[in-house]
């Protein structure tokens, strides 16, 4: 019973520590109303992100930020875990909001996010198939994927100049959007 009881807190302090993780190692928003979970159909828009007005060399900027919040359970003996994909909008900015483009290129930052999100689900739902136990494994896959959405978030924006590159940035739209409806 109190190993239960230690399992479970163990698994709320996992929770809390991932709710922490993110893109742009910000802490969480004190509102609600500052968050946008992914959700299918509901696509970023230029009011989603606060204007910054000033001059840079490189030409038009933004920066979108995405956080995974992973909330850890015990579900007959075994922990399971919810995790969400948010965009925070107070991290959020641009310097231009006509720039339909670089909008696309932020929304495909968010849907990446969501794509680990799947992954991450589909990884602990493995682990509960085969009932494992143990919280040190889950938080081992859960930390992984998360490090992984970071790098590949970062190869992204290298591999297209930010948005600059159009066929690459249509290709990484291509491959991100087959691999969501695959994990579906």
């Amino acid at each position: 019973m109190q190993s239960s009881r230690l399992l479970k807190i163990s698994i709320i302090l996992v929770g809390i520590f991932f709710c922490t993780q993110s893109l742009c190692g910000q802490s969480a928003p004190a509102q609600e109303e500052a968050v946008i979970e992914w959700e299918e159909g509901r696509p970023l828009s230029w009011n989603d992100y606060e204007l910054r007005v000033f001059k840079s060399h490189k030409g038009q900027l933004a920066i979108t930020s995405v956080k995974h919040t992973v909330r850890g359970y015990l579900n007959d003996e075994i922990p399971d875990f919810e995790v969400k994909v948010l965009f925070i909008k107070s991290d959020s900015w641009t310097t231009d909001k006509e720039d339909l483009e670089l909008l696309a290129h932020e929304q495909l930052h968010f849907d990446i996010g969501e794509l680990f999100r799947r992954r991450i689900v589909k990884r602990i739902n493995g682990l509960r198939k085969q009932g494992e136990k143990q919280k040190a494994i889950y938080r081992y896959v859960i930390r992984k994927e998360l490090s992984e959405f970071r790098n590949f978030s970062k190869s992204y924006d290298k591999a297209t100049r930010h948005g600059s590159l159009k066929e690459e940035q249509v290709k990484w739209q291509k491959d991100v959007w087959d691999e969501l409806k695959r994990l579906q």
